[in-house]
């Protein structure tokens, strides 16, 4: 079929509105690019710390669309970041220390559709690029129990400033939370309940007293799950075997007669 000059005309509007419709949407569902992309803009959380016994989590975050910049650092020791994972994707975010132990980790949110579960943390102090000090870096919380989320344990110093770089292993993109879990109010958490846990932080076995008897202890990891449960023990005084469970934070829940108590252990 021969085409008109008019139809031709028409098919080319037509195609060109089609083409300028597409971009439209595509410019509407496209991702930016997150701002704390670069280690200078990045998000403040020091918020997050205090003196409250709670996790507290951060607002949701994303690495999409993120990318590898210049002075972006290559952490010191590479394991930690799996030795054949590059950084990526990474995000950064910053919070001035108190002089307080904290936990600090990724954490999936309620508000996230899709989650990025397999995270590494890269901590450093002294500023951005060649001023980045690196202090910490860790890949996964326990691989053996397939908790991948990044964590670890921070002795802050007061008023030093820290910056946090998050990224997804081999470039996995997501949304994401951080949390920060006060690890220093122990001490006073054991006082006003005459229940004493130590060591503290413990790698093989933690001791537990109490004035009365201790009837049931149990021990959750940070995801929620009991990895481990001692009953009917009837005793002041006993040693939980703790050798089994991977590194990390935990909270140990101990019945003393009628109460529960919660208390936070980490295991080395």
């Amino acid at each position: 079929m021969r085409l008109t000059t008019t139809t031709i005309f028409i098919f080319r509007n037509l195609m060109t509105l089609m083409l300028a419709c597409a971009m439209l949407v595509w410019g509407q569902n496209s991702i930016a690019q997150p701002v704390n992309d670069l280690c200078e803009n990045a998000e403040d959380l020091s918020g997050l710390l205090g003196s409250s016994d709670e996790e507290q989590v951060s607002d949701l975050y994303t690495n999409l669309e993120s990318t590898v910049q210049e002075e972006d650092p290559v952490p010191n020791d590479p394991s930690c970041h799996n030795l054949q994972d590059d950084i990526q994707a990474p995000v950064w975010f910053t919070f001035e220390g108190d002089g307080q132990s904290y936990f600090i980790r990724t954490v999936e949110c309620n508000a996230a559709p899709a989650y990025l579960e397999d995270t590494q943390m890269l901590i450093g102090t002294g500023g951005c690029g060649n001023e980045f000090n690196e202090v910490a870096c860790v890949d996964d919380i326990d691989a053996g129990n397939n908790v991948f989320e990044a964590g670890l344990e921070l002795n802050t110093d007061d008023g030093v400033t820290y910056y946090v770089m998050i990224d997804g292993y081999l470039g996995a993109m997501n949304d994401f939370c951080i949390s920060f879990t006060n690890l220093s109010l122990d001490v006073s958490q054991l006082e006003r309940t005459s229940l004493k846990m130590f060591p503290n932080p413990a790698q093989n076995e933690v001791q537990l007293a109490a004035d009365q008897n201790i009837l049931k202890v149990e021990i959750v990891n940070i995801m929620g799950n009991k990895v481990l449960t001692k009953q009917n023990l009837n005793t002041a005084e006993t040693a939980i075997d703790i050798s089994s469970i991977g590194k990390g934070v935990y909270f140990v829940n101990v019945m003393v007669l009628e109460d529960m108590h919660t208390l936070r252990m980490v295991k080395k």
